[in-house]
């Protein structure tokens, strides 16, 4: 028998990644790899789409990103975006997003998230009501690193408590409500094309 409303399962969300890479063909690869593993929980399910914008005008990721298209783990998109420069490949990241996204991330293509990322992205968002979810990045070294390399802390974010409500955020790690973010029309400042810092400005 069916029952109505009480096990009604939760429909699932439409969550779009976007990823900007540039002649990191490796670092592609492996973070398009370790987002085929993201461990989903029934409570929160959510369709996938990965939206990768290469910085490259000559395509040089194309193949690559594309091997990953048949995973059944995510829908793919790829893009080039011909003007060099940060804010033109996020801005692209933004306008690829299919049709009906709720929610859209951003990484970097020298990053790799654990498996529980995105269901801990989108638990956090449960729970503070947020319409931006900011999440840590943790520096991997290579092995045998010099001692002064970890001592300078060079690589180190500022680390905040579960749940604690901050001021910022970068594109590195987040999660945010897309139709909130067309709403309002918010794009990356191309002028800021070479000086970066244009997703803190986004995201203030």
């Amino acid at each position: 028998h069916s029952s109505v409303g009480t096990e009604a399962s939760a429909v699932p969300l439409k969550i779009a990644v976007g990823v900007l890479t540039y002649r990191r063909l490796d670092g592609i690869a492996k973070l398009l790899d370790v987002m085929t593993r993201q461990v989903r929980h029934p409570a929160r399910p959510y369709d996938l789409t990965m939206v990768i914008v290469d910085n490259d005008a000559a395509g040089s990721a194309r193949a690559t990103v594309e091997s990953f298209g048949q995973t059944g783990a995510y829908d793919l998109i790829y893009v080039i975006e011909q003007n060099q420069g940060i804010p033109f490949a996020r801005n692209r990241a933004l306008d690829s997003a299919p049709p009906g996204t709720d929610l859209f991330c951003f990484l970097d293509d020298d990053e790799w998230p654990v498996d529980g990322w995105l269901d801990a992205m989108l638990e956090t968002r449960e729970k503070t009501r947020a319409d931006c979810v900011y999440g840590p990045v943790q520096p991997v070294y290579p092995e045998n690193p010099p001692e002064y390399f970890i001592k300078a802390r060079v690589f180190e974010r500022k680390k905040n408590k579960d749940g604690q409500s901050i001021s910022y955020a970068a594109s590195n790690n987040v999660m945010f409500d897309y139709p909130l973010i067309r709403s309002w029309n918010l794009r990356f400042e191309e002028k800021m094309r070479f000086t970066g810092g244009t997703d803190y400005l986004f995201f203030n």
